[in-house]
């Protein structure tokens, strides 16, 4: 074998090793999020602590006591809340600020949640949006999933219902970032790692 099929041979073995040491952090990740929904189910405590950090909720549409129970369970768990009543006044809040989740109400006063979903979702990229549905709208709910919304949440919505998907939305968001610092990671040990061998392949060329 030629001193260049070693090290080709080297940087394949490098790179495969990086492939299988970040499916074994995605398989980590998974377990970690089994482990919490086994927790909640086990203990049925919808007000135990979700283990990511708090983040800021923005809550869109809805009557006031929709809004009273997700702001009493949202800030029970340390995050900070903004509610607004139309989707001019969501985009506008968008435009404005940096949001970890958003809650949609479908029906608002100046049109349908779905009409302004995409909007939402391009100026808060980051954010898990959690649309908020009746009984017999299923239709809008799997319409909702399809356009990107993270999950849904049935009227008349409880405290329960609330924190279960607080905690399973902020674990996802928190399995997100730490997905992407670690490809960012890979992805920097993979240039170097193709540095330093074209580097050393010039210096035998020359």
């Amino acid at each position: 074998m030629t001193e260049e099929s070693r090290k080709s041979s080297a940087l394949i073995n490098e790179l495969l090793g990086m492939v299988d040491e970040f499916l074994q952090h995605m398989a980590a990740l998974e377990q970690e999020n089994r482990d919490l929904r086994a927790r909640l189910e086990s203990t049925g405590d919808e007000t135990a602590p979700p283990e990511p950090a708090p983040t800021k909720v923005l809550i869109v549409g809805g009557d006031e006591a929709q809004s009273e129970v997700l702001r009493e369970v949202l800030e029970g768990r340390g995050c900070e809340t903004v509610t607004v009543a139309t989707g001019a006044d969501a985009v506008a809040a968008c435009d404005g600020a940096s949001f970890g989740m958003i809650i949609l109400e479908s029906k608002l006063g100046d049109g349908s949640g779905l009409d302004i979903l995409q909007k939402l979702k391009d100026r808060a990229q980051e954010a898990e949006i959690l649309i908020v549905v009746g009984f017999t709208s299923a239709d809008t709910a799997v319409q909702a999933l399809r356009l990107g919304a993270s999950d849904f949440l049935l009227r008349p919505i409880t405290q329960q219902d609330v924190g279960e998907k607080l905690s399973e939305l902020l674990k996802r968001r928190q399995i997100k970032t730490q997905s992407r610092l670690y490809l960012n990671n890979l992805r920097n040990r993979y240039q170097n790692l193709l540095r330093d061998h074209f580097d050393d392949s010039d210096s035998d060329a020359t």
